[in-house]
Formats: structure tokens, sequence, C-alpha cells
């Protein structure tokens, strides 16, 4: 039996924490560490030289942080800007480059269209985060179909009123974190939830696959 430690990496600080929060949840034994560096190339930059240089800094931490004890595994996040099934494709191309690297245990986060879209999964976490916005509920939907998620959450938890509009921020990238730690405190992720997106459920699957490689 294994401890298992995973390495969070990704394009943005306010993602990475809040995918470090949603593995505790599924993983409430692990050990989750965030890391700021390297830098999750977004997808344009991905013909130029740093991609290997980005995947070959990732093998090393990861190297770093092996031994016979501990699995680790690199947790890197790239949002997929495009719908379902785009998750798939993406979490392969980024799989493959750790791959190259030497990076035998990995999961990509890929979430479709971006990781808003999971926060549409839990509207309970939402309306904790910021008692001012309206309550979404986007019901059995499939959100994963969703185009520019982002917007479209923050236009539909914006309240109705120039007044109530001037008294209550707009949802951005910080409240991420925020939210996920809601999603874990209360306990949120659910089958229910699961499969309303395919991107989160696979999140959810590898997660747990890793939990069980270590404790066999």
């Amino acid at each position: 039996m294994k401890r298992n430690l995973f390495l969070v990496f990704g394009e943005d600080d306010n993602d990475r924490r809040a995918i470090a929060v949603l593995i505790s949840s599924l993983a409430p034994n692990a050990k989750v560490e965030s890391r700021r560096r390297p830098l999750v190339l977004a997808r344009n930059a991905e013909k130029s030289g740093k991609r290997r240089e980005m995947s070959e800094e990732i093998a090393a931490l990861w190297r770093n942080e092996r031994t016979k004890d501990v699995l680790v595994t690199a947790v890197v996040h790239r949002d997929c800007d495009a719908v379902e099934p785009a998750h798939v494709a993406e979490a392969q191309a980024l799989k493959q480059l750790l791959l190259q690297a030497g990076i035998s245990s990995s999961i990509a986060v890929t979430p479709a269209w971006e990781i808003e879209t999971w926060w549409m999964l839990f509207p309970n976490a939402l309306a904790t985060v910021r008692g001012c916005w309206r309550s979404v509920n986007y019901g059995a939907r499939a959100v994963g179909v969703i185009e520019n998620s982002k917007e479209r959450l923050k236009r539909d938890l914006r309240p109705v009123g120039s007044k109530a509009q001037k008294a209550c921020k707009d949802y951005s990238e910080i409240d991420s974190l925020r939210v996920s730690e809601e999603i874990k405190k209360q306990n949120l992720i659910s089958p229910t939830a699961r499969s309303r997106s395919a991107s989160f459920d696979v999140f959810c699957l590898e997660i747990e696959a890793v939990v069980a490689e270590a404790a066999a």
C-alpha cells in the first residue's frame, strides 16, 4: 500500500487551487499540492519549443517526489474552450506530452467548455459563496454542451436591477476556490452531478482509480 501525492499544474492559480480542493474531496487521505510553476501552456502555444520545456519541468518535479512508498501523480489542467466531447482529445494530447517526458502517472483535467461548467453542477455551493447572486438551476441538462460557460454563469448569477447589480460583485475566476471549498464542505459531489458533465465524471473516475492503485 502506498500513499498518494497529487501535484497540480495549470494555466491559472485560481483554477489550480480549486482543482486541488476537489481532489482532496475525492481523496481525503491523499496529499495534494498546487504548484505555480511551470504554467501549463495555452493551446495556441503548443507549436513553440516551450511545450517540451514545460513537460520536462513537470517531469523533473514529479520524479523528485517519487519514493517506493508514494504514488506521485501529475495533475495537469487546461480548459477545452469547446463543448464535449472535446475533453477526450484534449486529455489525450496532454497525457501524451507528459508520457513522452517520462511521467507514468498523470491525470489531464480538461473541463468542457471550461471549469465554470463544473460549477454549474453545484448551485448550492454557488449560493453559499455569495448570497446576493441569483439562484441558478440547470436541471438535468448536460452542462458540457454549454458554450462560453464562464460568461453564461456570470450572466445567470447577476441579480436583477441596476441597484442590486452595483451592490453585488459579478462572478470572477477568483471565486473558483471558494466554490470548490463549498463543494467539499457540503459534500456535493454525487452520481447525479457527475452524470451531467462527462469531463467532470472522467476527472472523478481518474482520481478514484489512482487512489485504488495506491491501495492495492
